[in-house]
Parts: C-alpha cells; sequence; structure tokens
C-alpha cells in the first residue's frame, strides 16, 4: 500500500498514570477487594461456621434468617485490613500522578517568581535530557545488521530515552512553567513507543499533548502529532479530528483564504509564498486526513482529500505517491477492504504460502464489485494453481474463463491492454500442456497447441512449430503450420528454424514440388552453417 515517511515525533506518556485514570484505577481497586471479599464469604479461616447469634430480644427465625445474609455484607476484620491497606496504595499512585500533572498542566504565573538557581538546574536537565535523546537517534540510525549487536544498541537506546524522560521530568519539578521542556517529554514518550511498540507510551503521550493543547490552542502542529498518536494507536477517527484541526488552525494564522484548493494550483502556490504559511505542513495535514478516511474505509471523503493534497504537492514524487494511492483505492471500484484483502494474499504469495494465498483469492473473489477485478483475482489464482499447487487442469480451466469472456480484436488480442498479461500467461500454460502430453497423448497436445495458436502472445510462433510436427502424416498441414510459424520467426530460436526449414523440405518433396523444397533447402543448410560458425566463435571466445 501506499506509504509516506513522515517526520515527526512521536508521543507519550510516562510512567506516572494520569490524574483521572489513577483515580478510577484506585476506585476499581479497591471495588474489586470488595467483589472478592463478596464472593469468598467472611473472614474465618478454620473451615467452621461459628454458631447462630441469638441477641435478647430477636426472634430466633429472624436471628437465622439474618445470619443467612450476614456473609455478603460484612467482612472480618483481616480482610478489613487489607483492603484499607490497597486503598491506601490506591491513593498515592493517585497521590503522584496529581503531582506530575500538575507539573504538565502548570501555567506561568507572574506572582510566583522562580529563584533563578532553580530555573538553572531545570535548563541543565533539559539540556542534558535533549542531549540524550540525540544520542539515541544518533545509535538508531546506526543500528548493526546483525540481531545479537542489534539486541545490545537497542538496550542502550533504551535506556537513554528512560533517562532522558528522567531528566525532563526532573526539569519540570524545578520548573512546570517550561512549555519546551513539556514539549520534550512527549517527544521522548513517541519515541520509546515507536521503536519498542510500547502502546501505554503513546496513551500517555496523548494525554501530555492534550494538556499542552488545553494551553496553547493556536500551534497547528501540536493537533498533528496528537493525530499520529491516534494513528499509531490505530484510533483513527480521532486520529482524523485532529490532523483535521490542525489544518484548520494553521489556515486560520493566515490572510489567503486557502479552503477551496483548486485543480490549476499553480497560481495559489505562488500567492502561499508571500504569506506566513508553511504548505509542507499543509500537504501533510490534508495527506493524513485523507489516510485515515481511507482507514475508517470513506473512499469518497478520502480521495477528495488526496486531491487537495495533489494539488499543493511541492514534488513529482509525491504526486506520484499520491496518485498511487488513489490507483489503490479505486482498485474496485472504492472498495477499500477489498485492496487491503488483495495486499495481504499477495503478501503470502511473496512469502512462498501459496495455498494460503490461493485461498484467500478464492474468498475474495466473493467481495468484488468489478469484473475486471475478479479477472485479476482468477488470473493470480490460476497461476498459483498452474505453478505451484500441482493443479494444471484447474488452473488452465479458470484462465481460459477469463479469456473467453474478455473482449477481443480481430486479431485475437485483448481490446483492453491490462489484459494482455493474461492471455500471455494463458498461451504459455496452453504451450505448456501441449508439450506436457504430446509423447503419450498426442491428440490431446494437438488440441492444447491449437488453442495457443489462437491467442496473441509470445508463444503463438512455436505451437505453430509444434502442430506441424504432429502434422507429419499430412504434408500439407505441415507446410501451412511451418510457413505460420515462420510468420513469428521473431518468436522462434535459431535451431527451432532449422526445424521449420527442414519441415518444409520434406513436407515439398512428399507433395512433388522439387523447387520449392530446394529452396528451402538452401535456407536451411545456409542457417545451419551460419549457427555452427557462431557456435564455434563462442567456443573459441
Amino acid at each position: 500500500m501506499f506509504f509516506i515517511e513522515v517526520g515527526v515525533f512521536c508521543i507519550d506518556l510516562n510512567r506516572e498514570y494520569t490524574m483521572n485514570s489513577l483515580k478510577l484505577w484506585g476506585l476499581l481497586l479497591f471495588s474489586g477487594v470488595l467483589v472478592g471479599i463478596l464472593l469468598n464469604g467472611c473472614g474465618t479461616t478454620s473451615g467452621k461456621r461459628p454458631p447462630v447469634i441469638f441477641p435478647p430480644g430477636v426472634d430466633s427465625l429472624v436471628a437465622i434468617r439474618s445470619d443467612s445474609l450476614i456473609d455478603s455484607l460484612f467482612v472480618g476484620p483481616k480482610s478489613q485490613l487489607k483492603a484499607q491497606d490497597l486503598t491506601g496504595q490506591g491513593k498515592v499512585k493517585v497521590d503522584r500522578s496529581d503531582s506530575l500533572w500538575n507539573l504538565i498542566e502548570a501555567k506561568r504565573d507572574s506572582q510566583k517568581a522562580i529563584p533563578a538557581d532553580t530555573q538553572k538546574r531545570s535548563a541543565d536537565s533539559r539540556q542534558e535530557g535533549t542531549q540524550k535523546i540525540k544520542s539515541a537517534i544518533s545509535k538508531f540510525q546506526n543500528m548493526p545488521a546483525d540481531s545479537v549487536n542489534r539486541q545490545i544498541i537497542q538496550t542502550e537506546i533504551y535506556k537513554l530515552l528512560e533517562e532522558a524522560q528522567r531528566l525532563f521530568e526532573q526539569a519540570l519539578v524545578d520548573n512546570p512553567f517550561d512549555e519546551e521542556t513539556k514539549t520534550w517529554l512527549a517527544k521522548v514518550y513517541q519515541l520509546m513507543a515507536t521503536r519498542f511498540q510500547e502502546t501505554k507510551k503513546y496513551e500517555r503521550g496523548i494525554d501530555v499533548l492534550k494538556g499542552l493543547i488545553r494551553m496553547n490552542r493556536g500551534e497547528p502542529v501540536l493537533y498533528f502529532k496528537l493525530g499520529t498518536n491516534y494513528y499509531f494507536l490505530k484510533r483513527w477517527a480521532e486520529a482524523y479530528q485532529n490532523f483535521k484541526q490542525a489544518e484548520k488552525v494553521l489556515l486560520a494564522v493566515t490572510p489567503l483564504e486557502i479552503r477551496d484548493i483548486p485543480a490549476d494550483s499553480s497560481g495559489l502556490i505562488q500567492k502561499m509564498k508571500s504569506v506566513p504559511v508553511d504548505t509542507g505542513k499543509l500537504f501533510n495535514y490534508i495527506f493524513f486526513q485523507a489516510d485515515t478516511k481511507a482507514k475508517l474505509y470513506e473512499a469518497d471523503t478520502a480521495l477528495a482529500l488526496l486531491q487537495r493534497a495533489y494539488n499543493i504537492a511541492s514534488s513529482e514524487k509525491e504526486k506520484k505517491d499520491i496518485l498511487a494511492y488513489v490507483n489503490w483505492i479505486k482498485w474496485d471500484d472504492g472498495n477499500i477492504r477489498a485492496s487491503e484483502l488483495k495486499d495481504l494474499y499477495q503478501g503470502m504469495e511473496l512469502k512462498e504460502n501459496y495455498e494460503a494465498a490461493a485461498e484467500g483469492y478464492r474468498q475474495l473473489l466473493k467481495v468484488l464489485k468489478t469484473e475486471r477485478t475478479k479477472s485479476q483475482i482468477n488470473w493470480s489464482i490460476s497461476l498459483l494453481e498452474f505453478m505451484h499447487l500441482n493443479q494444471h487442469e484447474k488452473g488452465i480451466e479458470r484462465l481460459s474463463q477469463v479469456i473467453r469472456n474478455t473482449e477481443k480484436d480481430s486479431l485475437g488480442a485483448p481490446k483492453d491492454s491490462t489484459y494482455k498479461q493474461y492471455f500471455k500467461d494463458y498461451g504459455a500454460m496452453c504451450y505448456n500442456m501441449g508439450v506436457k502430453h504430446v509423447s503419450n497423448m498426442p491428440r490431446v497436445a494437438f488440441m492444447y497447441f491449437m488453442q495457443a495458436v489462437t491467442i496473441d502472445c509470445p508463444i503463438r510462433g512455436k505451437s505453430y512449430l509444434e502442430l506441424a510436427k504432429l502434422s507429419v502424416n499430412n504434408p500439407q498441414k505441415v507446410i501451412e503450420m511451418c510457413h505460420q510459424a515462420l510468420v513469428f520467426a521473431s518468436q522462434l530460436s535459431t535451431n527451432e528454424k532449422i526445424q521449420a526449414y527442414r519441415l518444409l523440405v520434406e513436407g515439398y518433396k512428399r507433395k512433388g514440388e522439387i523447387e520449392k523444397a530446394k529452396e528451402y533447402f538452401v535456407k536451411w543448410k545456409l542457417l545451419d552453417t551460419k549457427a555452427k560458425e557462431e557456435n564455434s566463435e563462442q567456443n573459441h571466445g
């Protein structure tokens, strides 16, 4: 599928939970303890049920009925202490989360001045953390190929990122108003998430970015980064909304109205150069809106957005990539799920998992919308059956149905050029089936060769020659087939041309046409002599 590498920082939160999520965690933990206690009964450990107590003034029947409910309503002292301990642990985690979250969301207050030495310590921590990230990125770029050293380097990289994370958090403790540190902290989360596939890092990065956006709603790149985090988590709808918001904020800060990008955008692009708008960023924001809409299977919206991105693309490569993406979406008339499945089964083919790929293609046929795509998939299945699954008859019959249903010109060639490869492969299948049966089932072989010559394909000349060989009992047929074979002389090897001339000599001799036989005898010998000379030169070369 189409892919564009995005030079954006990934994001995710740190080792501390957000305030709300931890409060919820503590509540759920406490509730879980209660549920466990209720399921296990009261806190007695002797295994024997204590006798029923009959308090004064309580009717015995009421006491017995009440006793049967007590286990589901009360717990023993030990269970109470354990529940209180767990609740306390949950509160500690919530408090720790509150502390970090307050730092992240802190806004500058002019009445709360930070001492100069504290500000310096914060700046030093941020600078040291930045160096750790740069060192980690450098190691990423020089990752060795062998798995052993690669694992060692990955461990070093992760330690660098962890240390950077610690430094940025410490910097925020010293100076909770430093927006740059918060941005770096978001960056380290995303690096850890993308490089080490840690989903929780993306989620934590999302929380950091939301905090940054609450403090600065006029920075489009924050929405874009938030969108990329949702993107990597495959939360397509949320990713789309943030990519869309990134575009909206970007356009809001420029005096040029460019919401509707025309097809001929050359003049508009020139205008963009005179206003403060980054067309590269705008391209990314629009493209990723299109990409997420495609992943949501909204083909029409995705195509409209891709057209907008195409109109402001800055390079021919970007335009070429977008056109490839458009063609991918349109492969089965906007049936994006079918395009995804096609890619999946083609991947199986590349991994030589032929049986699974063929079965997948067979299932794909059931959901395709157009005859063109059905023909393509049937062609793919037929090749797998014929070449890899030892199902020659099944494969050739499947492809023959495609050929029969294809509109052809007077020469037997497909009118739609995309079908040319299908015809070529079908002709080759027929030829190979003829060769397979020529010695033990010559009648069947003759039929396959006759079928092959009806197809406009590169194997036509060879098939005519084989028909000539099988027609030795009919000199006229031999002559006709040889002449047809020579019409496609470019498809024949030197040795095959010699065979055709030799068969013509024999055919004309048997018909009593001696002059014709002499004519082709001369051609035969001249070509034979030339071939021997060329072979001799190659051998002495």
